[in-house]
């Protein structure tokens, strides 16, 4: 799978999951309150939980996961939610990519990266690159990825009661993120985030699987606390294909 800012054994799930939260407008519902700390979460983290480092810990983290072998592959993913179901299919080499939704009602929505430029097909064929924001200027994604810089703002506690570590992303300008690692496999359990509409958006990861090098997981769960905007995603099917690099290119 894609290395993403959750890590990489939950990576695509996100990729796919945001896309299709972004295609469906959730229905209106009453302003939330401000945000307390998710339960679990350390009221003051100062500590990095037994590790030198956030960054550390964070390093472990990837070991546990390991890595996905060179390759080519294909996946498919099930997502269910809001009465409709979506399959996507993605071909990928490396950090290079295409999927293809398919959603109940058949819509089609096509999308991709290549040599690190994203790109996505709008409904009458054409080609618009994206930019990539997500990777390069969102300050949650940042924090991740220079974690022990004090002003990444990320601090690491646990075990907690429920034997996960709780490494907490709070950077200035970005929203406040509450990780979830199992104590005992180092494996992402959930991610509890706060974004600019303020509801409780929570992803949970489960059913993880070792293949081809790399332990991921099977299932992804998001809610933000309105059931209509409640979504499963299963990877149905992961597999090594004969190498298909060129036609991963940017159409």
């Amino acid at each position: 799978r894609l290395v993403g800012t959750i890590g990489k054994a939950a990576s695509l799930a996100a990729i796919l999951s945001a896309f299709a939260l972004q295609a469906a407008a959730p229905s209106p519902a009453p302003s939330p309150t401000a945000p307390a700390a998710p339960p679990g979460a350390a009221a003051t983290a100062s500590s990095s939980a037994g590790f030198a480092s956030p960054g550390a810990f964070l390093k472990r983290v990837d070991a546990a996961e390991g890595d996905l072998e060179d390759g080519s592959y294909v996946e498919i993913d099930k997502t269910t939610g809001g009465g409709t179901t979506t399959i996507s299919t993605t071909h990928s080499n490396g950090g290079n990519y295409i999927t293809v939704e398919q959603t109940t009602g058949g819509f089609t929505n096509t999308f991709g990266r290549y040599k690190g430029q994203s790109w996505t097909e709008t409904f009458n064929g054409t080609i618009i690159p994206r930019s990539n924001f997500h990777r390069h200027a969102d300050p949650n994604a940042l924090a991740l990825q220079h974690p022990d810089d004090p002003n990444s703002h990320v601090t690491l506690s646990g075990p907690n009661a429920d034997g996960q570590y709780v490494l907490e992303i709070h950077p200035a300008d970005g929203y406040d993120e509450f990780r979830y690692y199992d104590a005992k496999t180092l494996l992402l359990a959930s991610v509890v985030s706060y974004e600019s509409d303020r509801y409780k958006h929570v992803r949970t990861y489960s059913d993880y699987r070792k293949t081809y090098g790399l332990t991921q997981a099977f299932v992804e769960r998001y809610s933000d606390g309105r059931p209509q905007n409640d979504q499963v995603t299963t990877t149905e099917s992961f597999r090594r294909v004969e190498n298909d690099f060129t036609s991963l290119a940017m159409p």
